[in-house]
């Protein structure tokens, strides 16, 4: 699994997020990495509230401050054995979202699934994609392979 994601601001996403749009400080990145911070949306006081995170599992057993190396790769197999990933967050489909929280053990467990390898698309791109201090939008063009 690749530690490495893209944020765009793409129409679809915008009305995601109230129809009001991210705020102004969320910008577009092509090659964001662990450790650096990223912009979430979560609950606050049961209201959808943006705020910024540090990427990156930081387990509920681990103390003190984060490590420059921390756990991002969940696989599916092992999620449910693995201790680093106990109370861990999952991407859900937007129907399986309630179940996740307040459904039982096993209901959350059975939500629980690969992503569907017909929607994904993978295709070679540059290796300028290896360096944090590379971001631009021609890192996600594809290349010959």
């Amino acid at each position: 699994m690749c530690g490495r994601y893209i944020l765009r601001m793409q129409d679809k996403y915008l009305r995601e997020w109230n129809l009001h749009g991210p705020p102004a400080w969320v910008t577009a990145s092509y090659n964001i990495a662990p450790t650096q911070q990223v912009p979430i949306m979560r609950l606050d006081n049961c209201a959808p509230a943006a705020t910024m995170v540090r990427w990156g599992l930081i387990p509920s057993f681990a103390r003190g401050t984060p490590g420059k190396f921390s756990t991002i790769n969940a696989r599916i197999e092992t999620f449910a054995t693995a201790a680093a990933f106990r109370g861990m967050p999952a991407i859900l489909r937007r129907e399986d979202h309630e179940i996740w929280l307040r459904g039982t053990p096993a209901e959350a467990r059975a939500v629980l699934a690969p992503y569907p390898a017909d929607l994904m698309l993978a295709r070679p791109v540059s290796t300028r994609v290896n360096s944090v201090r590379n971001n631009g939008p021609e890192l996600v063009e594809p290349i010959a392979a």
